[in-house]
């Protein structure tokens, strides 16, 4: 009976993150509103007005969150006629380059990143029912991110480099995330084997190319940026190992990711100096390498002055980004994202708050 939960669980949510192998398959669902507005896989390659739950999508990018503290907080329900909740909260702290996340209490009851089943009514093997349990998943995700010019240009007090390095950079991360399965948290299977708590470990990598503009003395009437991106989800195949022996591979995926943001920046001072662009458009294009499944996404996006956003992708989305002179910063996203064949679709949100503590202070 234990199994045959376990398998109706993982025929709802294989639909929605494509045929794959293996355990922990949340984890390659995307949970942030502002991404997944622009594909389901998008992400690894966004380097623009992020937050600490766009990282999860790549490590890399946490120096680029912006200076200070942030926090970030994001819930979907993830299918309309359950109870199935996808939810995941982290907080970052990024410096001269140099950026940190740590796993925070999420809306589920989790740390970072879970899928929580809701309450189920067991049954054992004559029909008579065992009590109600409460299956989930979650993977609490540690990360470090370095912008490598950057960072040694400000630890090095190098001009030159500093300079070089508003043009060209290459910034690389790491995640370790602790990933728990439980199935029958309440004990009401007598029987049932117990899961250890598994390490799965991420690497990625982000080179940027901004031939235009995006330095003070810049005169140019637009600035262009480009990213390419690599991650790896579980690239030293970790597996959950179970009380009686068993083991279970948890799912594989390599990510190869390009984005770019044209924008037109407030210049000639129309607007306040806290607006820094007038009008901005995104594209991102991502491919994923599954174990098992080969899938590509792309979209684009439109901000207009620095506040109000449009995404298109698989499906589409919209936020609001509020920034005074890069102290603070607040930003909400939603989108309607695709739930394969089970539903027509969910809906995602997220936020996030930055505070820039040394500025504030």
């Amino acid at each position: 009976m234990r199994i045959l939960i376990a398998v109706c669980l993982l025929v709802i949510i294989t639909p929605c993150i494509a045929v794959s192998r293996g355990a922990a398959l949340f984890l390659q669902l995307n949970t942030s509103a502002y991404e997944s507005a622009f594909g389901r896989r998008a992400g690894a390659a966004n380097i623009w007005n992020i937050g600490p739950v766009e990282c999860l999508n790549n490590p890399a990018k946490l120096g680029y969150v912006g200076e200070g503290a942030s926090w970030g907080f994001s819930h979907s329900n993830w299918m309309d006629f359950s109870d199935i909740g996808l939810s995941s909260s982290y907080v970052a702290y990024s410096w001269n380059g140099i950026g940190i996340m740590l796993p925070s209490l999420n809306a589920d009851g989790h740390w970072g990143k879970s899928l929580d089943y809701g309450e189920m009514s067991a049954t054992g093997e004559q029909g008579q029912e065992l009590g109600t349990i409460n299956p989930y998943e979650s993977g609490s995700t540690f990360g470090v991110g370095v912008n490598l010019l950057q960072f040694l240009a400000n630890v090095r007090q190098d001009r030159h480099l500093g300079d070089f390095s508003k043009i060209y950079e290459l910034s690389i991360g790491y995640q370790y995330t602790y990933v728990i399965t439980d199935w029958d948290r309440d004990g009401v299977f007598p029987d049932a084997q117990e899961a250890d708590g598994a390490h799965v470990n991420n690497l990625g990598l982000l080179a940027r190319w901004t031939p235009l503009g995006d330095t003070p003395d810049s005169d140019e009437p637009l600035e262009f940026e480009f990213t390419g991106a690599y991650f790896t989800l579980n690239p030293f195949d970790s597996e959950v190992k179970y009380s009686e022996g068993q083991d279970w591979p948890i799912v594989s995926a390599e990510y190869i990711s390009f984005a770019a943001q044209l924008r037109v920046p407030n210049r000639l001072g129309i607007l306040p100096d806290y607006c820094q662009n007038l009008i901005s458009a995104t594209a991102m294009a991502d491919m994923c390498d599954e174990d098992s499944y080969n899938t590509s996404t792309s979209g684009w996006g439109v901000t207009l002055l620095d506040i109000l956003s449009f995404r298109f992708g698989d499906e589409w989305g919209w936020g609001v980004n509020l920034n005074y002179r890069d102290i603070v910063q607040c930003q909400y996203n939603w989108a309607q994202i695709d739930a394969g064949e089970l539903t027509d679709h969910n809906e995602l949100w997220d936020i996030s708050v930055r505070v820039n503590l040394l500025e504030l202070l």
